[in-house]
């Protein structure tokens, strides 16, 4: 059976070492990438620019071989997928046939970069997203004082703490009200405002980029919707990433926001499956379509797709949004449904002591937990995840914001699961 996985992110490398682990000797497994160097995190990108880590050290997999057969690594553009004769187009022309498709091509940024001129970008202005983008940021900031970042999300933050650690003035424009505004909620949100601004980083909320100015062809200055100007040698956007799908338009494969698959990863499309960013799959919670560009979520994915790819029926179950994250030394960690505008009609119990940056918040709904915030203080928040995905029955909620109220719980848990190893040892002995 040939196998053609195009991509090399998170869910390509686990659907790879779950092809190998398989016991299926009859694989020819083709990978397709984009990239120079596969299997490279995106996510600790920051801690690269910043000199946390070396080059090396951002490969999280190589490549290995399995019974005597070591997967293909064709480096290319992919342009297209013809179903109907089972082919994936590349740029330079090939044409690579298939058996079965597993599509992991990932996103990429959604915001569009200024053009000086046709096909020639403002020399200043940059994504952070790829390596290539890491290397040109490093190049510009030899002469660069001001930066300015471009979204408030994670890897926003993270990018502006790389900058500022590197020396540089550093300005984050958001356009929302809040930082972290897809999976965090205020309280949590100031908390990091507070500890970024401490740190020299300065914010400028509800107001984006609309313009730059330009010096003898570098960046040098940010105009903003709301009127103001910044001082700019560099401006880095972190505002949001899109589904790679462009080159599945003419292939049949649907796509909403990201390829639609089932409850299997299979697209439409009998033999064509897909996982990680680049899908619209199930969300645990809600039982409806969402796009979750997490690396755990993708890993799972990678892993159910690749025992359906050989045959094995494996049903993802669905994802669950959940982030973790240190500033200065103070751990958050966000899951579920948390955002104060979705949780309206729901229960809500809170603490927060700021002496300590501590703070925790569970929402409940219908007796389950369906979202928690844990800062500062981050013990039980494994647990409060297992009652989360397990959609457990809550007796009390106000137990899971105290320390001592999550002990108690983690105590009954325990209690539990050793009373039904009893139970099945005894019905061994019988």
């Amino acid at each position: 059976m040939r196998i053609v996985i195009i991509g090399s992110s998170a869910a390509s490398k686990s659907a790879v070492e779950t092809l190998q682990r398989s016991g299926v000797d009859d694989i020819d497994l083709i990978i397709i990438t984009k990239d120079k160097t596969p299997y490279y995190s995106r996510v600790i990108l920051p801690n690269y620019l910043a000199g946390y880590l070396t080059e090396e050290e951002l490969i999280f997999y190589r490549i290995q071989s399995s019974k005597g057969k070591t997967p293909e690594i064709i480096h290319g553009v992919v342009t297209g997928v013809v179903p109907t004769d089972k082919k994936v187009l590349l740029a330079d022309g090939r044409q690579i046939g298939y058996d079965r498709l597993l599509i992991c091509s990932g996103a990429s940024p959604s915001v569009m970069l200024p053009e000086r001129s046709p096909g020639e970008t403002i020399r200043g202005v940059c994504h952070f997203r790829n390596i290539e983008d890491i290397y040109q940021i490093s190049d510009l900031l030899q002469d660069t004082k001001d930066c300015v970042v471009a979204g408030g999300g994670l890897i926003g933050l993270k990018g502006a703490v790389a900058l500022n650690h590197l020396g540089k003035h550093v300005t984050v424009v958001h356009r929302s009200s809040q930082l972290l505004s897809t999976f965090m909620d205020r309280q949590g949100s100031d908390m990091v405002y507070r500890i970024l601004n401490n740190q020299g980083i300065d914010f400028i909320l509800s107001d984006t980029i609309e313009g730059y100015e330009t010096k003898e062809e570098r960046l040098s200055g940010i105009a903003l919707k709301s009127g103001n100007k910044l001082d700019a040698q560099l401006a880095v956007w972190a505002a949001g990433v899109s589904p790679n799908t462009d080159f599945l338009k003419n292939s049949g494969i649907e796509i909403d926001n990201g390829i639609c698959i089932d409850d299997y990863m299979e697209t439409n499309i009998e033999g064509i499956f897909a996982a990680g960013d680049v899908t619209r799959a199930k969300n645990l919670l809600t039982d409806e379509p969402d796009t979750i560009t997490l690396w755990t979520d993708a890993t799972l994915q990678g892993k159910v797709a690749a025992w359906n790819v050989l045959g094995v029926k494996k049903r993802y179950i669905g994802g669950l949004t959940m982030n973790s994250v240190v500033f200065d030394g103070v751990p958050f960690i966000s899951m579920g449904i948390i955002r104060d505008a979705d949780i309206i009609n729901d229960q809500v119990f809170t603490f927060f002591e700021q002496e300590r940056s501590v703070y925790r918040k569970i929402v409940l709904r219908d007796d389950r937990i369906i979202g928690a915030v844990f800062a500062g203080d981050i013990r039980y928040a494994g647990m409060v995840n297992w009652d989360l995905k397990s959609k457990r029955k809550i007796k009390n909620g106000k137990r899971y914001v105290s320390l001592s109220g999550l002990e108690d719980v983690f105590r009954e848990h325990h209690a539990e699961l050793m009373s039904q190893h009893d139970l099945t040892d005894a019905n061994k002995e019988d």
